[in-house]
């Protein structure tokens, strides 16, 4: 069982706390700033700092409001998420959770949508883009993971650079399979209603259907609930059994079969 632990503040107050940890940071940290400001340590500072007041307040105050609804859907996730679904779902059913807004996410969008570009001969002769190949093409430490919104549209949490990178590459090749995985939260209100938000903020949106995406079920892996004091953590709602909103229409793995991690 994942085990949830309990943040403990200094004192019962937690504004008198964070008003003592950033007088305690001021004392400590100004002198190191003023050494490394050219190198650009002060970020490092800065940055341990912010990391103290989450702490404090049990929440990460000081990041944007997107920002906050992705830390409060993985929390909402934490409970509510009990199994997890490995398919091959249609690149045009996967929508991302937020814009690429920033030059440096742009550059490396780019270089891994020229990187699909120069393999797209080869990506298109496999009857999916499985994790293995994702793994060759396009490195990174978690696989493209995702959680179905309240229309059944597969919005993701992990590889959303990724995903801009293979769709601007093989946008014309919509029906395409990738390799994902599912987060299974059963229809949780918890968790669509942050979805909701969470998109909203970030400006993107995912249509109504009028048809549950067709998948190929590869595996399903039980999660087990997060426990707090030695005891299971229960639900926000009940399980709604109209999720998870898909149709199955193969459960054999297209290719040699590899683990999501």
């Amino acid at each position: 069982m994942t085990e949830v632990r309990e943040l403990k503040f200094l004192g019962q107050n937690k504004s008198k706390s964070l008003v003592f940890l950033a007088l305690l940071f001021s004392f400590y940290s100004f002198p190191l700033a003023a050494e490394t400001v050219s190198d650009g340590g002060t970020n490092a500072c800065w940055h341990w700092f912010k990391k103290v007041v989450e702490a404090v307040q049990n929440a990460p105050v000081y990041l944007s409001k997107g920002e906050r609804l992705t830390w409060k859907l993985s929390n909402d996730e934490t409970r509510d998420v009990y199994r997890q679904h490995r398919v091959y779902a249609r690149l045009g059913d996967i929508y991302p959770r937020h814009l690429i807004t920033t030059k440096q996410a742009e550059k490396k969008t780019a270089a891994r949508a020229e990187v699909i570009r120069q393999q797209a001969d080869r990506i298109l002769k496999e009857p999916v883009l499985s994790f293995d190949l994702q793994r060759e093409l396009l490195p990174s430490q978690v696989v493209m993971t995702a959680v179905q919104d309240r229309h059944g549209n597969f919005v993701l949490k992990e590889g959303n650079g990724r995903f801009f990178a293979i769709k601007e590459a093989l946008k014309e090749n919509p029906d395409m399979l990738i390799e994902i995985l599912v987060k299974d939260h059963g229809g949780s209100p918890e968790v669509l209603n942050t979805l909701d938000e969470m998109l909203a903020a970030s400006k993107t949106s995912t249509p109504p259907r009028t048809s549950l995406p067709k998948v190929h079920l590869i595996d399903t892996i039980a999660v087990d609930p997060p426990v707090k004091k030695g005891k299971p953590l229960e639900r926000t709602a009940p399980i709604d059994p109209t999720f998870p909103k898909f149709e199955v229409i193969g459960e054999t793995p297209l290719t040699t079969e590899v683990s999501p991690q």
